[in-house]
C-alpha cells in the first residue's frame, strides 16, 4: 500500500516538490480542509499523475510527470469540460495540443516539437469551420499561412520564411477574384513592377 502524506496550508502552498516530499501520494489541503492538489512522488520528485482541484472540488487540471518533469498528457478543465489537451515530453510541449471553448467546441489545434510550434496550427470558428491555417517550424512561421471566409473560400494566402513574409501575399474577394497581390522579401514589400514605356 502506498504512503499518503497530507500538507495543510493556504491554497496551493506546499505544492509539488516540497522539501519533505515522500515516496507515494501527497495530498495538499487549503483553507477549510478542501483538497487542492494530489500528487505522486518517487525518490522525492514528481512521478505519475498530479491532479489539481477547483473551489467546487471538481478537477481543474491533470498532469503526468516523469522524473520531476511534465511528461505525457496534460488536461485542463472548466466545469467538467476539457478546455485544453496537450502532450509533454521531458518538460516541453511535444505532439498535438487542442484547445476547446466552454461549450466543448474545438477552437485550435497545434503541433509542437521540443516546446516549439512545429507543423500545422489550425483555428476554428464556433461552427467548426476553419478560420486560419499556418505552418510552423521550430517555433517560427515557415511555409503557407491561409485565412478563410466563413464560406470556406480563401481570404488571404501568404508565404513565410523564418517568421517573415517571403514571396507572394494575395488577398481574394469572396467571389474569388484577386483584390491585391504583393510580393515580399525578408518581410518587406517589394515595389510593384512598372509597365514598360519603351517604344516598339
Amino acid at each position: 500500500m502506498s504512503k499518503v502524506k497530507e500538507q495543510v496550508g493556504r491554497d496551493g502552498e506546499g505544492a509539488a516538490g516540497g522539501p519533505q516530499a515522500p515516496d507515494g501520494e501527497v495530498v495538499i489541503r487549503g483553507d477549510g480542509g478542501r483538497v487542492v492538489q494530489k500528487s505522486n512522488f518517487k525518490g522525492g520528485v514528481l512521478e505519475g499523475e498530479t491532479t489539481m482541484f477547483d473551489e467546487d472540488g471538481g478537477v481543474a487540471q491533470r498532469v503526468s510527470f516523469r522524473a520531476g518533469l511534465m511528461d505525457g498528457p496534460m488536461v485542463a478543465y472548466a466545469k467538467g469540460r476539457a478546455l485544453a489537451v496537450s502532450s509533454y515530453k521531458a518538460g516541453k510541449l511535444d505532439g498535438e495540443s487542442v484547445t476547446h471553448d466552454e461549450e466543448g467546441r474545438v477552437v485550435m489545434r497545434a503541433s509542437y516539437k521540443a516546446g516549439k510550434l512545429d507543423g500545422d496550427s489550425i483555428w476554428y470558428d464556433r461552427e467548426g469551420r476553419t478560420v486560419k491555417r499556418s505552418q510552423y517550424r521550430a517555433g517560427r512561421l515557415e511555409g503557407f499561412s491561409v485565412e478563410y471566409y466563413p464560406t470556406g473560400k480563401v481570404h488571404t494566402r501568404a508565404q513565410f520564411k523564418a517568421d517573415k513574409l517571403e514571396g507572394e501575399f494575395v488577398e481574394f474577394a469572396e467571389d474569388g477574384h484577386v483584390k491585391q497581390r504583393v510580393l515580399y522579401k525578408e518581410g518587406k514589400p517589394q515595389p510593384a513592377p512598372q509597365p514598360s514605356t519603351a517604344r516598339r
